[in-house]
């Protein structure tokens, strides 16, 4: 977090696509509010690319820049730079963040990786997982049943684009109480389907025991 003595604290990058990231800093908008700041970003430390001026205001205040037009499956470091006024003009000290780095999607296969189920009950359950799309739209659902060969699947679902892991879930219902069921998370985008491992659950038999 951004201070009076480092007014320039870059952070993270979210939202990464194949093309497309927030740039998100830390900066130290004193002086009246007269700060400006900017990103500087590209495929090297040299950067060669700039989002637009921004007049920040707070102690510290957050600052967010999309950036768009990126290469797939390239990394990119970026450092947020901070202006300082001087009278009369804007040709204050310009202070640096530290330089950071984030990796455009591939486009490739998708990454899934099956989670725990929660919330089970003598017929129900909630699947978790998580889905790394990639940078292209890729669906999600659940395959789940008595056997390692499953033979049921919840609805598929939107896992978005983005090309860091997002958590997903399925809600399942109807099941038979007191058995084990297996289950596993389903990925699949443009090019092509991944399954995560196999994990599984017991459910509650009528009076709440469960079966070992």
């Amino acid at each position: 977090m951004a201070t009076a003595q480092n007014p320039a604290v870059t952070g993270s990058a979210t939202d990464i696509t194949l093309t497309t990231a927030t740039l998100v800093a830390s900066v130290w908008a004193g002086n009246e509010g007269l700060v400006q700041c900017w990103f500087d970003y590209g495929p090297t430390e040299v950067y060669a690319s700039s989002t637009a001026v921004v007049t920040p205001a707070g102690f510290p205040a957050t600052v967010t820049a999309q950036i768009s037009g990126l290469t797939p499956g390239t990394t990119y470091h970026f450092s947020v730079r901070v202006q300082e006024p001087e009278v009369g003009g804007w040709q204050g000290q310009i202070i640096s963040g530290a330089d950071c780095t984030f990796v455009t999607g591939t486009g490739g296969l998708p990454a899934a990786s099956t989670g725990q189920a929660a919330g089970v009950s003598e017929n129900a359950a909630m699947l978790w997982g998580s889905v790394n799309a990639q940078g292209v739209p890729a669906t999600y659902h659940f395959e789940y049943g008595p056997t390692t060969s499953y033979g049921s699947s919840s609805p598929a679902a939107s896992a978005g684009t983005l090309s860091t892991p997002q958590q997903v879930s399925s809600q399942i219902s109807n099941l038979a109480p007191g058995i084990r069921y297996h289950f596993r998370v389903v990925a699949q985008n443009a090019a092509g389907t991944t399954a995560g491992a196999d994990n599984s659950f017991i459910l509650a038999a009528p009076g709440g025991a469960r079966r070992p």
